[in-house]
């Protein structure tokens, strides 16, 4: 499960990086959807994911699954505060996130990129 998540990263750091208002167009129709907290829920579900699989995740090189579960309590710990902050201000963050110009968003391409590398690695 890991290596699909780490394609799906993959082809969404493409995407940003070929075309970064795609993504956000995307994301604009999710917000006007109401579905801000299912977004929660699934960076939730990633990140008891990850810590799940982390164990598992290359056990001749330790230091991939400590790497897996040290993002999985990330993930777990931003869905959190998304919760904690409440409607109003998260969809005030994607609503900013929403306005950045296409040069800052092509900025993450390669950190997506370089995550779903690693993520396919590690569940290998």
């Amino acid at each position: 499960m890991i290596v699909v998540i780490g394609v799906l990263i993959l082809f969404g750091g493409v995407v940003l990086l070929v075309s970064p208002t795609t993504p956000q167009g995307v994301a604009r129709r999710f917000l006007q959807s109401g579905r801000e907290y299912l977004a929660v829920a699934i960076r939730m579900a990633f990140g008891v994911l990850f810590v799940i699989a982390a164990p598992y995740c290359r056990p001749e090189e330790p230091w991939v699954g400590l790497t897996i579960r040290v993002i999985g309590v990330f993930t777990i710990l931003v869905a959190a505060l998304m919760l904690v902050i409440g409607r109003r201000r998260l969809r005030a963050i994607i609503e900013w996130a929403l306005n950045l110009p296409p040069a800052t968003l092509r900025i993450f391409a390669p950190i997506a990129l370089a995550l779903g590398g690693f993520l396919i690695y590690a569940g290998l």
